[in-house]
This record gives C-alpha cells, sequence and structure tokens, in this order.
C-alpha cells in the first residue's frame, strides 16, 4: 500500500516537473532584443529565473498543504525555491510565505488556523498536510498528517483514488499499517494510537508532564517526536544544546538513535542517568549501576534480604528529610563562632559577631560554600571600610587633642611641633597596632573555617544511620546514592547546569530521591516510564504516588495503554505473566495482529537444552528474523549457552555483558538486567523454570524479558514451568520438533 501512495505522489512530482520546464521553456523563447532599460531589466531578470526554476527540477516541493476553501479541497505545493507560471499564478509556494508557514506550523488537530498577509489575518481550514521526501526527482517517502475536518479531495480527471499515508511518530506503527493483512479495525486502532501520542507529543512545556506507558507502546518514539515538536513549537524559549534526554544506559542510547530515524534533533544532549550525576560529582571514581546490583542480588538473593533494605531507604522521601536536616545543622554551625577579639578606637554600633553573622545571613540563597567565598569576601570590605572609619575617628581625636593642648601657644614654636609630631607617631603606632589587630584576627579566623566536602558530608549522614561507608571513603559510589549526592552537591558547591527541558525515558529506573534532585537542573521535564517494568524495585519506583509530592498538582499524568510492538498472543502472554504475580501492575492492551503462539519447551538436561536452543535459533534465523535475543536471567548461564554455540559452530551470535557495548550479530546472548528499553525480532528464554523465576521481582525480570519480542518467544525449562507461565495456553511442543 505503501508504495502504491508513493508510485502516485511520483505522478505529481513528475507532472510538475513538466509544469516547471515549460515554465523554463517558455522564458527561454521569450524575445531578447532589447528595446529599453525596461525590456533589459525583464530579461535579466528572467534569466535569474531559469536558474532558480532548473535548480528546483531536481526537489520540486517538500510538501503539499491542502486547504478547504468552500466546497472545495485545494491543493498548495510548499518548496525551497519558488516557481511562479505567470504574473498572477504559482506552481510553487515559497516555504517562507504564510501559506509555508501555515505548513511548517500545522501538526494535526482541528486545522484551524491564522496566517498574517499583506492584506491582514486570514483564516485557513486545513484538510491535510503531506510532507514528501524527493530525491533527484524521486519520491522517496510520504507522510500526511489529516485535520479533525479532513476530506477526501474530488479526483480529477485521470486521477486515481488518493490513499492516505499517514504521519504515524513510530515506524512499528508505520509497518504494521501498510501489512497486507492489516484490516480496517487495525488502522483505526493505529489512528487512534497516533492521536494519542500526538497529544503528548504536543503538550506545552510549563507543565512536567509524566507518561505511563505500557510495554511496546512506543514510548521512546514519543520521547524524541516530543523534542522535535518542542525545538519547532518553542524555538525561541529552547536550544537544542540545552535540551538533554536521559537513557539506562549508552546500549539504549545507540539503540535509540537507530530506532527513530530523520528527526531534526541534531545536537540535543544525550547520556544516561550515571554519567550525566558523574559529571555533576566529580570526585566519583565509579558508580555502581542498578543492573550490577540486580546480578549480584540473582546470584546471592539473601545479600538482598540484608542490602535491598538500605539501598531502598537511601532512595526514599524520609532520607531526603534526613540529608536536609543534617544539611540544617552544618548551615547553622558553619560560620565559625569563635570569632576574634578585635581592638577598635571606638566601639562600633554592632558587635563584631553580630555583625559577620548578619552578612553570612545575608547570602542564605547561595550554596554553603559559596556563601563561604562570598561571606569572607563581604567580611574583607567591611574591615576595610571600617578601619578607614576607625582611622578617621583617631585622626579626628588627634586633631581635637592638638587644638585643645596648644590653643594659644605659638605655631612656630619648637616644642609644639616636637609634641604635635611626637602625637602623631603614637596615633600611627596604633593605627598600625589595630591593623595588625584585625588582621591576624581575621586570617586565623578565616584559615579555621574550611570549605564543606560534600562526600564527606554524605559519609557523616550515612554513618549517624549505622551504615557502612567503606567504598564511599573510596569515591566509589553506588546508584542509590546519587540522589543525596546530587542534592547535596547543589546545597554545598552549586552548580552551573540549568537545561531548557529535560526528557527521562524509563523513568521507572529512578527513584523519589533522584528525580526530586534532577528537577531543579532544567526548566522542565518530559518523563516516560513503566511500572511493570520496574525490575530494581529497591531503587526505582514501585508506583508514581511519591512524584506527586516532587511536583504537586502541576504534574500532568497521561497513560498509553495499548502495546503493537508484539503480536496479541506475545503480550497475551506478558498479561498473564502479570495477572499470576502478586502486584498490582496496569494490564496492556495489544492490538489485534496476529502471530505464532509462545512455545514452552522442556528439556531434559543441560546437553538437551543446548540442543534444544540451537535448535530454536536455527528456526528463527530460518525464518528471517533479523534481530534475536537469548535473554537469561544469571550472566553466568548466558555465557555458558555463548560459549556452547561458539563450540558447536552457531554464526552471527554475540555475548553481551556491559551496558556500554554494541549490538553488532544478529544473535545475541544478554542477561535480563541489560534488556530494558531493547526490542527484538524473536526471543529465547532458556531458564523458565519455578526455580530461576519464583518470586514477583522474578514475574517482572520474566516479563520483560518476553515483551521485548515483537514475533516469536520460545520459553525453555527443566523440571517445572515458572508458576507465572502455568495454565496459559502455549503452542504445543510437537509443532517445534516436526518443522
Amino acid at each position: 500500500m505503501r508504495q502504491l501512495i508513493i508510485q502516485e505522489e511520483q505522478r505529481h512530482v513528475d507532472q510538475t516537473i513538466q509544469e516547471i520546464e515549460e515554465v523554463i521553456e517558455q522564458l527561454a523563447n521569450s524575445k531578447r532584443m532589447p528595446m529599453d532599460l525596461g525590456q533589459e531589466y525583464v530579461e535579466s531578470r528572467n534569466k535569474g529565473r531559469i536558474s532558480e526554476y532548473k535548480e528546483a527540477l531536481s526537489e520540486p516541493y517538500i510538501g503539499k498543504l491542502e486547504l478547504i476553501e468552500g466546497e472545495q479541497v485545494v491543493t498548495y505545493r510548499i518548496g525551497k525555491i519558488p516557481v511562479a507560471k505567470d504574473e498572477v499564478s504559482d506552481i510553487i509556494y515559497d516555504w517562507r510565505t504564510p501559506y509555508g508557514n501555515a505548513y511548517y506550523g500545522f501538526s494535526g488537530g482541528e486545522g484551524n488556523i491564522a496566517i498574517a498577509t499583506p492584506g491582514g489575518k486570514q483564516e485557513l481550514a486545513i484538510n491535510r498536510k503531506r510532507s514528501v521526501h524527493i530525491r533527484n526527482q524521486q519520491v522517496i517517502d510520504v507522510r500526511d498528517t489529516l485535520s479533525n475536518q479532513y476530506r477526501k479531495p474530488a479526483l480529477q480527471p485521470g486521477e486515481t483514488a488518493d490513499e492516505i499515508a499517514p504521519d504515524l511518530t513510530d515506524d512499528r506503527l508505520a509497518q504494521i499499517w501498510f501489512e497486507k493483512n492489516t484490516d480496517h479495525q487495525i488502522k483505526e486502532i493505529i489512528a487512534t494510537i497516533q492521536k494519542e501520542q500526538n497529544e503528548i507529543i504536543r503538550m506545552g512545556i510549563a507543565r512536567p508532564v509524566l507518561v505511563q506507558g505500557v510495554a511496546g507502546s512506543g514510548k521512546t518514539s514519543i520521547a524524541l517526536h516530543r523534542i522535535s515538536y518542542l525545538l519547532y513549537a518553542y524555538d525561541k524559549q529552547l536550544s537544542a544544546d540545552k535540551i538533554m534526554v536521559l537513557a539506562p544506559n549508552q546500549m539504549f542510547l545507540s539503540y535509540m538513535k537507530q530506532v527513530v530515524k530523520d528527526l531534526d534533533i541534531a545536537g540535543i544532549q544525550q547520556s544516561t542517568v550515571i554519567d550525566f550525576a558523574r559529571s555533576l560529582l566529580k570526585f566519583a571514581k565509579e558508580v555502581k549501576t542498578p543492573q550490577q546490583w540486580l546480578t549480584e542480588f540473582i546470584d546471592n538473593p539473601g545479600r538482598m534480604e540484608e542490602i535491598a533494605p538500605i539501598l531502598a531507604e537511601k532512595t526514599s522521601p524520609s532520607f531526603k528529610e534526613r540529608v536536609e536536616s543534617y544539611l540544617a545543622v552544618r548551615e547553622e554551625e558553619f560560620l565559625p563562632a569563635d570569632v576574634p577579639q578585635l581592638v577598635y578606637i571606638v566601639p562600633p554600633e554592632t558587635e563584631t559577631a553580630e555583625k559577620w553573622k548578619e552578612i553570612y545571613e545575608g547570602y542564605q540563597h547561595l550554596p554553603l560554600n559559596k556563601r563561604r567565598t562570598e561571606t569572607i569576601k563581604s567580611i574583607r570590605n567591611w574591615a576595610e571600610m571600617e578601619l578607614k572609619k576607625q582611622e578617621k575617628h583617631l585622626e579626628n581625636r588627634y586633631l581635637a587633642t592638638v587644638k585643645e593642648w596648644t590653643s594659644g601657644l605659638p605655631e612656630e614654636l619648637v616644642e609644639r611641633k616636637e609634641w604635635e609630631g611626637k602625637l602623631r607617631e603614637v596615633a600611627g603606632i596604633r593605627v598600625r597596632l589595630m591593623k595588625e589587630n584585625w588582621q591576624q584576627g581575621m586570617t586565623a579566623y578565616f584559615d579555621s573555617w574550611k570549605p564543606l566536602n560534600t562526600l564527606e558530608c554524605y559519609i557523616d549522614v550515612c554513618q549517624e544511620q549505622g551504615w557502612h561507608s567503606d567504598d564511599l571513603k573510596q569515591k566509589k559510589i553506588g546508584y542509590e546514592d546519587l540522589g543525596a549526592l546530587l542534592h547535596m552537591e547543589r546545597k554545598i558547591e552549586g552548580t552551573d547546569v540549568l537545561l531548557d527541558y529535560l526528557v527521562i525515558d524509563e523513568m521507572q529506573d529512578l527513584n523519589p530521591f533522584l528525580t526530586d534532585s534532577l528537577k531543579p537542573l532544567a526548566k522542565s521535564l518530559t518523563m516516560l516510564g513503566d511500572i511493570s517494568q520496574c525490575i530494581y524495585p529497591w531503587t526505582g519506583f514501585r508506583d508514581w504516588s511519591d512524584l506527586g509530592s516532587i511536583f504537586g498538582t502541576e504534574l500532568h499524568y497521561m497513560e498509553t495503554v495499548v502495546s503493537y510492538r508484539s503480536t496479541f498472543e506475545i503480550m497475551e502472554l506478558a498479561n498473564h505473566i502479570l495477572q499470576a504475580s502478586a502486584g498490582s501492575l496496569p494490564v496492556i492492551q495489544p492490538i489485534n495482529r496476529h502471530g505464532d503462539r509462545p512455545q514452552l519447551i522442556e528439556v531434559s538436561d543441560g546437553a538437551d537444552l543446548v540442543q534444544k536452543l540451537r535448535h530454536s535459533i536455527r528456526l528463527m534465523v530460518e525464518k528471517g528474523h533479523p534481530k534475536i535475543a537469548v535473554i537469561c536471567k544469571e550472566g553466568a548461564l548466558s555465557r555458558a549457552l555463548y560459549h556452547k554455540m561458539l563450540e558447536l559452530g552457531v554464526e552471527s551470535i554475540q555475548l553481551v555483558e556491559d551496558s556500554q557495548a554494541q549490538l553488532r550479530e544478529r544473535v545475541v546472548f544478554i542477561p535480563v538486567s541489560l534488556v530494558k528499553g531493547l526490542e527484538f525480532d524473536a526471543v529465547i528464554i532458556p531458564n523458565a523454570n519455578n526455580r530461576s523465576f519464583a518470586d514477583e521481582l522474578d514475574a517482572r525480570l520474566l516479563f520483560v524479558s518476553v515483551t521485548r519480542a515483537q514475533q516469536e518467544v520460545h520459553l525453555l525449562y527443566f523440571g517445572t514451568p515458572s508458576p507465572f507461565l502455568t495454565e496459559y495456553p502455549f503452542q504445543p511442543e510437537q509443532v517445534l520438533r516436526t518443522v
């Protein structure tokens, strides 16, 4: 279907090129016998038009704007180079004209838009905007954005019915739309999804936005298209280099760039949460990731029972209150109390300690260390002025004394001059001693006033809680420490970072304290996540309730509940896993696009597991799946199976053990701790038994693993299947064995 639309648009392009060539020919054949200066000007202008029109032939227009004018739908072609047929009619309208502004400004909705024209404001009723990608006179792609008042244009003689090429923000939606077996009902669902996504994409920037999106609902695509929209719609308020996307890891960032192409978002900052935090916490030598904690807890469940409560507490709002109390005490005690005894000629209006306290209190708006710096500067300035006042007092006293004791004595009297000189010398000594007293006292005071160290302060807080801090002392921090450290760093050292906009993907992997600490670093933000995919419950969001206390009533909450990444059968299994778990999690509404049922395959022993895994990989390769993942709960099993497949000569395989890795090969062996946010055509889970997947956390891990697949899932197990898989109608095993 898409190809038919492109072919139809190609006919329009060919017709437009023919029209332009005819204009070029007319201009070239016009009389070239200038009789006066006016005709010379016309001929010169025509030469320029011919040159421009020839340049326009390779890409005659960039899009078409359909307007409802009375009972008709009129099409205006928008291009980079305007082409006029004659003095009163245009073939291509300049993109900088009001019609061009309407074209760029329309992104769906009612379609009523006002443009400024030389004759005043003009109301337009937009029917459809068609973006056309043309290269060397060939149509590469076509995307349509329809208004709510869309009506099909009437056919002109010789024209065929014009199909819609929806401007779908997600490539997966576009792929489903144009599949041969996609029926009208699915297209209606896709249109509804697109409308919901557009609402999120086009929301304003004033209020923070949280999107709870189920697996496969296009959250990443929404995030990037939202940035593209905001950069266009708020170009005076936003700068690309001050917009940041935060993702869980570098692998996800590289994957994100591949998933969504052709977006005008060049120049935006892209980082992981940890890398961004480390850019602000210069002292951090390394950060232990949530994936590392998960791997450690999978390998040693007893360790989780011991450590997880501490990790959860460090990320909680209650711990923020504890940190705030600590900082309040440090702020109160920060200004040293042992103010030096300064020598005055005349007692000051305000006691020294009181004055310095007043200066210190005047910088409450600054981070503590900057407050210390500014307080010291101000005390020095005050001291300089106060010393001048004291000198002035002494000078006045000297003059008064001289006047009192020398009154009536001849000025030329030698004894008088000697006495005045001695008195002046004594006054100078008093000033010198006073300055020395002040200099020594203030130097000792300022030397004793040490700046605070963020990490040392945090270690103090942890030790007060009775927590071990050996790693912290070696500048090795954990993901769970980031919220508190960023908060304390901002309060103690301050930060110059202020982003125009922040987009956080996989929001469920953050936590209340970390979110609260990131909030002041951006003017506004969009957060996207899925509670069902919280596989780090000790440091992540188990629900969104804590965000209310962070953002208050300003937070705009939206949901996307329809999943279109995977087939109906895969998402049916995902829902089955969620409903079988103990948690209350959002139910997914799968799009009604069917495929093979997931297969549950029993293995008798390790050797049988290797052979059946090899068989599943071969079948998926033969079916043409370009991206296949073998997802293991345990990293050790992932490594072992990868090496077994190498020994058996399985080609195009890759072992992924690092979140910084690039996915290069067709078949990847990867632990579940690294797969969130990624997607594959087919997934194999080689250890889906009741020992590997038994509790609520295991249910989430299994859910995340299954929902990475678009088209096919195989689950292998030894002994007894996971309780989250019972009673689901899997495809019979014998079907697999007879293929």
